[in-house]
């Protein structure tokens, strides 16, 4: 709310900054503005300046600037007033490329049996079971660095401005045609290998009910140990808009630790993100709890191009996709009614997400709307597990 009432813009033209004040009456001479140029989380540029700026007048002033980067280049603003205050605060993103790194091609060697699809690289051991359709181990120099399967879901904790639409997604609300995504059924149809691929036909659905997504999962791996995951899903056309939809892993609840470049440092969401800049941030699970009176979904963050785990995992995609990583997992906060019910996991889950639906204000207010939920019905997803 601060960010969206505060009183300057700022627009980027190429190398020129516009500023403009928004308030009635004050001349932003009261205050001291700062601004910071910023490339792959480097300082191009810093200055802090007094403007003499009347009321709705506007003022340019030359940046420095780049043409491309690696995962992003900004001009960062901030505005204070005489006693330190942060008034004000915004991001510019300039006009850069962004230059993935170059990624090995090479293939990994596959091993099959009857049961299992492993690669083997550079140090690093991935294992997909062909009864479960998912990747159960990942090991790096003979140390397992999950606790269980991953697991592709679409269920998050209940927000409060989900009183309402939960009704229609979770069982747990005691409507009994749900589509049930809190009691999820994964169905593996096949489970083939190719090349240095595996290839997983399957479908999402609750216990007796109509399977809501189809997708195709491929897991291809490379001889530095990396693997790229791709999903391709089609959700059935009558089914309702999805909480969110990614990939969840268990980590060991020392590996909570994390580095990421994206919107931070506090939690945001597709419609809630005027007050989080894009960065490189360091965080951690535990860090990343919001004590809400009442316990629900939190430490979301989006505009992520790069998550690095504590114990070596990372992931990263040329698209900007969705983290979470919390020591609560969804029904945990699902079935606390107040926080003194809340007990952590004996892991620390990671969720690496295509996208969460928005927060909205539907307690009392509007229904989310429709540009903010998951609504999609073709769904491509691709990141990079390095």
């Amino acid at each position: 709310v601060k960010a969206v009432y505060q009183n300057i813009k700022a627009e980027l033209n190429k190398d020129v900054l516009t500023v403009t004040n928004l308030f009635d009456f004050t001349n932003l001479s009261e205050y001291t503005f700062e601004y910071t140029c910023v490339c792959d989380g480097k300082v191009l540029e810093s200055k802090t300046l007094t403007l003499d700026l009347d009321p709705k007048k506007s003022i340019d002033i030359k940046v420095k600037t780049v043409t491309s980067c690696r995962e992003g280049a900004f001009v960062n603003c901030t505005l204070f007033d005489k006693s330190g205050y942060d008034a004000a605060s915004l991001q510019l993103e300039m006009e850069a490329e962004i230059i993935p790194p170059e990624r090995c091609t090479a293939p990994a060697e596959l091993v099959e049996t009857e049961d299992e699809i492993k690669a083997f690289a550079h140090g690093r051991e991935y294992t997909v079971s062909k009864h479960l359709g998912k990747l159960v181990s990942i090991k790096n120099l003979g140390k397992e660095l999950l606790c269980a399967p991953v697991e592709l879901t679409v269920m998050r904790a209940p927000l409060d401005n989900e009183r309402f639409i939960i009704n229609q997604w979770y069982e747990y609300s005691g409507n009994r045609w749900a589509e049930g995504f809190d009691n999820l059924q994964n169905k593996c149809f096949s489970c083939t290998k190719d090349g240095n691929s595996v290839i997983i036909e399957g479908a999402l659905a609750c216990i007796s009910r109509i399977p809501f997504m189809n997708y195709t999962l491929t897991l291809s791996f490379f001889a530095d140990g990396s693997a790229t995951v791709n999903l391709n899903a089609r959700v059935r056309e009558d089914c309702i808009w999805l909480p969110r939809l990614g990939f969840e892993l268990r980590l060991p609840c020392d590996c909570g630790g994390f580095e990421y470049f994206g919107r931070g440092p506090l939690e945001n969401f597709c419609d809630m993100y005027a007050h989080a800049k894009k960065g490189t941030y360091k965080s951690s699970a535990d860090d990343e709890y919001v004590d809400y009176v009442f316990p629900q979904e939190h430490g979301n963050h989006t505009g992520v191009r790069r998550l690095e785990m504590q114990n070596g995992l990372e992931f990263t995609s040329c698209k900007d996709f969705e983290i979470n990583v919390s020591r609560y997992d969804a029904r945990t906060l699902m079935n606390a009614g107040h926080t003194d019910e809340l007990e952590k996991s004996e892991n620390t889950i990671v969720r690496i997400d295509y996208k969460c639906s928005g927060t909205g204000s539907n307690s009392c207010g509007y229904e989310l709307l429709e540009k903010n939920r998951l609504s999609e019905k073709e769904i491509s997803f691709e990141f990079y597990i390095g």
